[in-house]
């Protein structure tokens, strides 16, 4: 998908294709994942209360479950919480985007009175420098929560003016 799809899907109310990304997303897994752990609970990156309720949607938490329909794995969306309002990632320089997230998340109500037995895989929609990806792991690791990996449906490409 374009990166104009995935600005839609955030910005104009398309949660559709969060969906559907998600979909497809899941059959990629299916088709290409050498994961020999168990297999691991979903868990969506969260928004901010104040930013979903002005969205009105985790486009992470519809991508996890769209690709948990595919996958069958089990989708925990509130596994994790975040807990400071932080500046969009894209709206940053990439120095600034690992403080824009510290302390960002914290565990979320699915796991705060039973940690999960099995490994986390994460899922964002877009997979920029790894701040995300990065801090939210960390949160997990605090409380020995193994995280397997992050997946994403979109990575950001830095592009050389001069090759434009």
């Amino acid at each position: 998908f374009p990166s104009h799809d995935i600005m839609m899907m955030k910005y104009e109310n398309r949660p559709e294709i969060a969906l559907f990304l998600g979909q497809l997303l899941g059959e990629s897994w299916l088709l290409n994942s050498t994961c020999k752990y168990q297999a691991p609970v979903v868990v969506p990156i969260p928004l901010h209360p104040d930013k979903m309720k002005i969205r009105g949607f985790n486009q992470s938490e519809l991508i996890a479950r769209g690709f948990c329909d595919v996958t069958g794995l089990r989708l925990k969306p509130h596994g994790l919480m975040r807990i400071k309002h932080t500046q969009p990632q894209f709206q940053i320089s990439a120095d600034k985007r690992q403080n824009n997230l510290m302390g960002a998340f914290d565990l979320g109500k699915d796991f705060i009175n039973h940690y999960p037995s099995k490994p986390i895989l994460l899922v964002d929609d877009i997979y920029t420098t790894g701040a995300t990806a990065n801090s939210a792991t960390h949160t997990l690791d605090g409380y020995g929560i193994n995280v397997i990996g992050f997946a994403t449906v979109a990575k950001a490409i830095k592009r050389d003016p001069q090759n434009i």
